[in-house]
């Protein structure tokens, strides 16, 4: 789903999974039975061949030059180690779902070129192992969505690039796949340390129908005095209380936000999203009355307080061609 922090422009959390619709059902291809997660990850990492040296640069076809349809392709940079422990977290999901994912290197990505990458399942495009994306990369990724291919975004995924010395630093002024996310996101050279934001999930109904977010994973959210929307829903987090120092009602005019650097785009390290997994599912009277059976405490790590970003914009998506 697409994350928006409540009246917050900046937050990178805005283009999370923006692309997730229909592209496990296109990528599912069979788990492999009686073998463990991990052991089936390990399995499916040597498929992505890393770059062959030589005066020639030649690039090792991925998954053989064959062309596979039900295989999704997880991006990767060309200097990461396959043995890091990231890439079993994601490859280990994509078997317990049943899907089949391995890895492919920029430069697998690049030699392949829009035409060959459509003949495979689908592109995920991961957070935090490839928050450095060069403009080759971006601009192949904007050309193979452009062209039908289909693509997971998730969170701060190619948020930084580099300078003519080759030091990394944000794109300005904003994300440079924003027109694909259709919101402008990532605007570090505008909103600096309140770059990521912290705040409920909202959107209308329909829309939380149409990403089928299970019914009861949300709860109708009419805060109108912070901003909120009527008729809009929420996530149950969003009703918890805080252990921060500031109290809650100073975020009416406030919001949170986490520490962001060229380490940490997206500001992950100062927050734990796993605690939330530990909020109790409210009954179907506690849903109709808007509460939750309990208030739970939530531990917002390194997270500021600040005032709220004064707007929001949404671009519209470019649309593939028919």
């Amino acid at each position: 789903m697409r994350y928006f922090v409540e009246n917050a422009r900046g937050a990178v959390l805005a283009a999370s999974a923006s692309f997730f619709v229909a592209l496990i059902a296109a990528g599912c291809g069979g788990g492999t039975s009686g073998t463990s997660a991990s052991e089936a990850g390990a399995a499916l990492a040597p498929q992505a061949a890393r770059v062959v040296g030589g005066g020639g640069g030649t690039v090792t076809a991925f998954n053989g030059g064959i062309a596979d349809s039900g295989l999704l392709m997880l991006l990767l940079p060309d200097n990461l180690a396959l043995t890091d422990g990231r890439i079993a977290g994601w490859t280990d999901a994509a078997v317990e779902l049943g899907v089949r994912m391995a890895p492919i290197t920029d430069a697998q990505f690049l030699a392949m070129g829009p035409a060959t990458a459509l003949k495979y399942a689908g592109l995920v495009l991961p957070d935090d192992m490839h928050t450095l994306a060069t403009d080759a990369v971006v601009a192949a990724v904007r050309s193979y969505v452009n062209q039908g291919g289909r693509a997971m975004l998730t969170f701060d995924f190619g948020s930084l690039t580099t300078n003519e010395s080759g030091v990394p630093l944000y794109a300005v002024p904003k994300s440079r796949l924003s027109d694909l996310a259709g919101v402008d996101y990532v605007l570090y050279d505008e909103l600096r340390e309140r770059t990521t934001g912290l705040g409920p999930v909202t959107a209308m109904r329909s829309t939380f129908r149409q990403l089928l977010v299970p019914p009861g994973k949300s709860l109708p959210y009419a805060d109108t005095a912070a901003g909120g929307t009527p008729g809009a829903l929420a996530p149950q987090a969003s009703t918890v209380t805080s252990t921060a120092a500031a109290p809650v009602a100073s975020l009416v005019r406030n919001a949170r936000y986490l520490p962001v650097s060229v380490e940490d785009p997206g500001g992950v390290r100062g927050f734990d999203p796993q605690q939330f997994q530990q909020v109790p599912l409210p009954s179907v009277r506690e849903r109709k009355q808007g509460t939750l059976r309990a208030r739970v405490p939530i531990d917002y790590g390194r997270a500021i307080v600040g005032a709220q970003v004064a707007s929001a914009t949404r671009a519209q998506p470019q649309a593939a061609p028919a």
